[in-house]
């Protein structure tokens, strides 16, 4: 129970601290808000009375000198509970307060600080973009002024000047040491001005009972005056033209030291500023018609004295009515689109370091798209009709227009009245003809309300009283064996229509088979030889029309025997192309036989080249048809074939050689199919290309596209670059070498550009081999190879610049160099261990007095022999040439202390020494 209790009551204390902190943190909120509030209550009173406002904002922005753009003062640093803009909001507020209003040219919110920003000169704190940096720059007045050089405005004693830093400077309250600062570290005079003050300034803030000590110390220049060189503030007068090197020291009574540098540059008057000149590349006013609606203008060879890049606005003055608008483009290039009929002026500003300007207009005439009226077509003036026949059909299928036709009318002229259907559209049925003669106007019009018309007439004769015409073929050869041929009356005609036909035989062997006699076309059968010579038979053709009038028409077929000769093959006369054109047609019908051509056969010989495809599969026809003919020599063989299966050869060659100015066609691969590749795009293109070649340095070109075509799913361009005063062609590496930058990809006028290279590959592989023309890469000749040094690295070209044989001498001498070098280390490794080992000292017995004694051994140079407790048995040398005088058995001597080691060293030593 009473830890129950006590348990309660810690969880009240626990709940009444933390409201009660709560509280705190919201009255310290509010405390807080009140303080902001009325700093933006006296922002809003300042700009009602327009004396402080915020003019542009530069989001993700720092000045162009960052640091050393001007005087910086640190206004505010934000807390958790203050948003953003409230932030910025308050920074501007105290920007706008009477202490910084005359020094606050923009406002610089940097994280969680803002700084009051007073510029040097406009372009020191020009913004710059910079999308990962959290800082924004809102610009508090139209124009921002630049600080006076002479020095004369006194700087806030909180300013720091800090350069080469890319976060904001810190004020007097962080800094520990004692720090020497002036508002520039180069302050530059320009005459007639001859007088400059410099004001110092130390952090920390002098304490109480500390004495600071200034000494400027001057030196350079050719003349001038120095005042207040012990004072915080120097001032220089009667400055002359040159360079003076300035040094401040601040020391301490405490014993503090602190030292800064300022240079001062005197410059001579300005001359005097001439206004820009307004270059644009082409005509200033162009007309353009529709579809087409892109143009562009260039105006970066524009001039001016000075050395200062210009700035260039490009306005709209006046288009047509209900056309876009378009805001200012500060560029020299500018691309326009989506231009609609009407005029277009733009106004080209240039200004000047100096702030001179010049401008000029450009005009741009676009005219509606071209619509042609349509044509009436009724494919022909006059139709014939002939009796009985009374019905006829007219149609105008053949009209056309550019934009096409919305309507069709006929319009009877003249004839007597007749059955009309279709007078509103394409086809007009007429029936009911009688003999005469009709007309009939056709009038077409287009969506523009554009007309045309055709008149037609229709010409109805009596009915014809003409027998019919029999036409029964020309004569046949047939070979025997073969005993068919096909009669064929189908060329035979009537003024009205044939009712019917009839084919007899008149003369020859009469047991042939005629299938079908009554129709026009019928077969003959069981045709032979009777005797040694060719059998002739005679058919006979009649016809009859519908009034029974009848006309006859012969026929003659030959039987030969199967023993004719050859038939004649002829392939025409050999031809020579030049690329582009790679397609050619090769005429056999020059071939023949006595009896006729059964079958042609058209074949390459082996050693021509693989390209090269027939179309249609025309190689079994008289007319070869070929395309897709690369550079080379092509042999072909025509063999034809009679009836009899007896055949007969002929050859052609076809001779195709390069393009006469291949060197200079240029290949560029745009990522865009050719049927999403506009004319408009393709023209802006080549534009953009000229302009481009023209800032490298060739003037006065003219860019001439060859040929546009689809691979892929690319579209690939070809074109070639030429002089336009002697319209000569240049070189495709000179234009490739200007447009180098697009030869790995690049986007140009909207148009994204997969690479760019010569048609035909122009590198000579270092005299050493071959360039491969699809792939542009080298293959060398035996015995050489490719650098690859030169191919992956610096110009990256394809080359065969190594020989194999020095390639390969000097991987040996390589080769050679390391094992040498190995072998050397390896053996001076081994010396040095040998001379590291231990040298041996060898000892030698001594003669002992007494056999009891303990033996003594003691070294003797060269000729002593002595066994150490670190060498083994096996190891102990003894020298025989020591005379050693031994009356008893030597005494036992063994290199430890065991007894059995005594007796094997003593039996050594008998064994040994001579006695």
């Amino acid at each position: 129970m009473t830890r129950r209790m006590v348990r309660s009551s810690n969880l009240l204390v626990c709940g009444f601290l933390f409201a009660l902190i709560a509280f705190l943190t919201c009255l310290n909120r509010e405390v807080k808000s009140q303080g902001d509030d009325d700093i933006l209550d006296s922002l809003e009173d300042i700009q009602s009375a327009d004396v402080c406002r915020e003019t542009a904002r530069f989001e993700h922005s720092y000045p162009q000198n960052r640091t050393s753009a001007g005087v910086i003062r640190l206004l505010h640093e934000r807390n958790d509970e203050q948003s953003s803009e409230n932030f910025t909001r308050l920074c501007i507020a105290t920007c706008c307060s009477a202490n910084y209003s005359s020094g606050c040219d923009y406002v610089w919110v940097f994280g969680d600080k803002c700084f009051s920003l007073e510029c040097r000169t406009a372009e020191s704190c020009r913004p710059l973009r910079a999308r990962e940096m959290k800082s924004m720059m809102v610009q508090m007045k139209e124009e921002v002024g630049q600080v006076a050089v002479s020095g004369d405005q006194q700087p806030d004693t909180g300013a720091t000047e800090a350069a080469g830093s890319t976060s904001p400077p810190t004020t007097s309250s962080d800094v520990d040491t004692l720090t020497v600062n002036t508002p520039k570290d180069l302050y530059i005079v320009q005459l007639p001005e001859s007088t400059l003050k410099i004001f110092g300034s130390v952090y920390p803030l002098p304490k109480e009972g500390v004495e600071y000590n200034w000494r400027w110390e001057v030196s350079g220049g050719e003349g001038g005056t120095v005042e207040g060189s012990t004072e915080p503030t120097l001032v220089l007068s009667h400055l002359v033209q040159g360079f003076y090197k300035i040094k401040v020291t601040v020391t301490t009574s405490d014993g503090k030291m602190a030292t800064s540098y300022v240079n001062v540059s005197v410059v001579p008057a300005p001359a005097e500023n001439e206004p820009p000149q307004v270059v644009l590349q082409g005509n200033p006013s162009v007309t353009i018609r529709l579809p087409d609606n892109t143009w562009a203008f260039d105006a970066s060879k524009s001039t001016d004295d000075g050395v200062n890049p210009l700035r260039f606005k490009w306005e709209l003055i006046s288009k047509p009515v209900g056309a876009p608008s378009m805001d200012p483009v500060y560029e020299p290039e500018i691309s326009v689109t989506d231009l609609q009929e009407g005029n277009y002026v733009f106004m080209i500003t240039v200004t000047d370091e100096g702030g001179l300007t010049a401008n000029k207009q450009t005009t741009i005439t676009v005219e509606p798209a071209k619509d042609d009226p349509p044509t009436a077509d009724t494919g022909g003036s006059t139709y014939t009709v002939q009796l009985p026949d009374t019905n006829v059909t007219v149609n105008a299928n053949a009209s056309k227009d550019d934009h096409g036709i919305v309507k069709y009318e006929w319009e009877q002229l003249e004839g007597d009245p007749v059955n009309i259907k279709g007078v509103k559209s394409k086809y007009l049925y007429l029936s009911g003809l009688q003999k005469g003669k009709y007309q009939f106007k056709l009038t077409v019009e287009d969506a523009k309300g554009q007309t045309d018309s055709k008149i037609v007439s229709i010409v109805v004769k009596a009915e014809s009283i003409n027998p019919p015409i029999a036409e029964a073929g020309e004569n046949q050869k047939v070979f025997f064996p073969e005993n068919s041929v096909k009669l064929d009356g189908s060329h035979s005609s009537d003024a009205y229509k044939i009712k019917s036909y009839s084919w007899d035989i008149l003369s020859g062997p009469k047991d042939v088979t005629i299938q079908d006699p009554t129709e026009k076309v019928t077969m003959v059968t069981n045709l032979h030889i009777e005797g040694e010579s060719p059998t002739v038979y005679t058919f006979q053709l009649n016809v009859t029309n519908h009034r029974n009038l009848f006309a006859t028409s012969q026929v003659n077929i030959t039987v030969y025997k199967n023993d004719s000769i050859p038939p004649t093959a002829d392939a025409g006369s050999d031809v020579f192309i030049n690329l582009p054109q790679n397609s050619v047609i090769l005429d056999g019908k020059g071939s023949h036989d006595d009896f006729g051509i059964a079958s042609y056969q058209w074949t390459k010989s082996l050693d021509s080249p693989a390209a090269g495809l027939v179309v249609d599969h025309s190689d079994r026809s008289a007319v070869l048809m070929l395309t897709n003919l690369v550079v080379g020599v092509y042999n072909y063989t025509l063999c034809v074939e009679n009836k009899n299966g007896v055949s007969n050869c002929d050859s052609v060659t076809v001779t195709v050689y390069p393009e006469p100015n291949a060197d200079s066609i240029v290949q560029m691969v745009i990522d865009a199919e050719v049927t999403s590749f506009p004319t408009s795009s393709l023209e802006s293109l080549m534009l953009a290309i000229k302009l481009e070649l023209e800032r490298n340095q060739l003037d006065n070109v003219q860019v001439d596209v060859l040929f546009v075509h689809q691979y892929g799913s690319d579209t690939i361009v070809e074109f070639t670059v030429k002089m336009t005063d002697v319209m000569k062609e240049f070189n495709g590496s000179l234009v490739l070498e200007k447009l180098s930058q697009y030869q790995g990809g690049g986007t140009l006028r909207g148009v994204t550009i997969k690479s760019i290279d010569t048609k035909v590959c122009l590198n000579a592989c270092s005299g050493h081999g071959r360039c491969e023309q699809r792939s542009k890469k080298c293959i060398c000749d035996v015995f050489w190879m490719e650098n690859f040094f030169t191919s992956n690295f610096g110009l990256k070209r394809s080359n065969c610049e190594w020989s194999v044989l020095y390639f390969a001498l000097i991987i040996c001498a390589i080769i050679l160099v390391f094992i040498t070098t190995c072998l050397l280390l390896c053996c001076c490794y081994v010396k040095r261990k040998q001379v590291k080992r231990r040298r041996r000292i060898k000892y030698a017995l001594l003669k002992s007095h007494d056999e009891d004694d303990p033996v003594h051994l003691l070294p003797r140079g060269k000729n002593s022999v002595m066994v150490s407790e670190s060498d083994s048995e096996e190891e102990v040398l003894f020298d025989q040439k020591s005379s050693v005088s031994m009356e008893s058995p030597p005494p036992r001597y063994t290199s430890g202390n065991s007894k059995s080691k005594h007796r094997k060293s003593s039996s050594l030593i008998n064994g040994i020494i001579p006695r």
